[in-house]
């Protein structure tokens, strides 16, 4: 059963209302079907040896951990093209060569600025070209 109120006059919006009326059979099958599934979730539990609810967080902790490491992995080894992955010790050196020449980008940035600045401010005016 399906139907819509409205409260016009009081400045709000219509909206419906959906009321689900089941069968006494079909409220069965829901029951017995929402039964089974707790069932298996209670079967998977008690497997894996989940005693609180505190274990079971700490296990998906874990598998979220292993899900990052095998993405990250996953990238490197497409970043290689297929080959073998360079050592830990070839990549440390390679980020400090790169950081290196990031400081001596930014200084030759900062640099070029002041140079700039300073020739704006102390160039003549007679060298200056205005537009009249």
């Amino acid at each position: 059963i399906s139907f819509a109120l409205s409260f016009d006059s009081i400045g709000c919006s219509t909206f419906s209302v959906h009321i689900y009326i089941l069968t006494p059979a079909c409220a069965n099958k829901v029951k017995l079907s929402n039964l089974q599934n707790m069932t298996k979730t209670l079967s998977y539990v008690q497997e894996h040896g989940y005693d609180t609810a505190e274990d079971a967080e700490d296990r998906l902790a874990e598998i979220k951990e292993l899900a990052t490491y095998e993405a990250a992995i996953k990238f490197l080894k497409e970043k290689a093209g297929g080959g073998k992955l360079p050592a830990l010790q070839t990549l440390k050196a390679e980020k400090e060569k790169l950081l290196v020449q990031k400081k001596n980008h930014r200084r030759n940035i900062i640099i070029t600025v002041i140079t700039r600045k300073n020739w704006i401010l102390y160039v003549p005016i007679s060298m200056l070209h205005w537009d009249r």
